[in-house]
């Protein structure tokens, strides 16, 4: 089994945190899990416009 150094630890606790609250907002934001995955996948293509 592979261990993580206490430092790479912490660092991907902080860097889930930060998804977290990335995924919190776009939740907010009424972007659907499709929409996330999709501009994740391709960030260029992502058109979808949302009248405020």
């Amino acid at each position: 089994m592979y261990k993580l150094s206490v430092d790479k630890q912490v660092e991907l606790t902080s860097l889930d945190a930060e998804w977290i609250e990335l995924l919190k907002k776009a939740k907010e934001c009424g972007l659907t899990i499709d929409e996330v995955r999709n501009f994740l996948e391709n960030p260029n293509s992502f058109n979808r416009i949302k009248n405020a």
